[in-house]
């Protein structure tokens, strides 16, 4: 009696912690976001990482097999123009001993937001923003340059 006593407490326990964990999300960008002049906590910031959230899944296909699918989702907020260099953002990726010719990086849902007259302009990533370098035989980086 005691046992199940012990083991219906610990199924509470366990369903109470994954109650209260934590979910982040992205979020909608907001004019009060645009509107920051500067950060709150270090007004000597040129940018922050006002959110950056990533994940690692595996899918297979009988063609070419198991692949890992990496997803990134990250917010960037640019203060000062010494900061610009955060609308950079480079990826290294690893091709295989096959180099195979296909593409295995792609940037999605890339947008700049920008306050113009109060409402919020989006500006979406073209394709002359993204750029492919063979770094050796093994591995490519792609980056992207987001519009101001």
């Amino acid at each position: 009696m005691r046992f199940s006593g012990l083991i219906t407490i610990v199924i509470f326990f366990l369903i109470g912690i994954k109650a209260n964990s934590q979910n982040y999300e992205l979020g909608k960008v907001t004019i009060a976001e645009l509107q920051e002049k500067v950060h709150p906590i270090d007004s000597s910031a040129s940018a922050a990482i006002l959110f950056k959230k990533g994940r690692t899944f595996f899918t297979y296909s009988r063609d070419v097999g198991f692949t890992a699918n990496h997803v990134c989702e990250i917010k960037i907020k640019i203060y000062k123009k010494e900061g610009l260099g955060w609308a950079d953002q480079k990826v290294r990726y690893y091709i295989g001993y096959e180099n195979l010719n296909k593409e295995q990086l792609e940037f999605s849902n890339a947008i700049t937001y920008n306050l113009e007259n109060g409402a919020i302009v989006k500006t979406k990533l073209e394709n002359q923003g993204e750029f492919k370098k063979k770094i050796n035989n093994y591995w490519k980086e792609k980056s992207i340059t987001f519009p101001m």
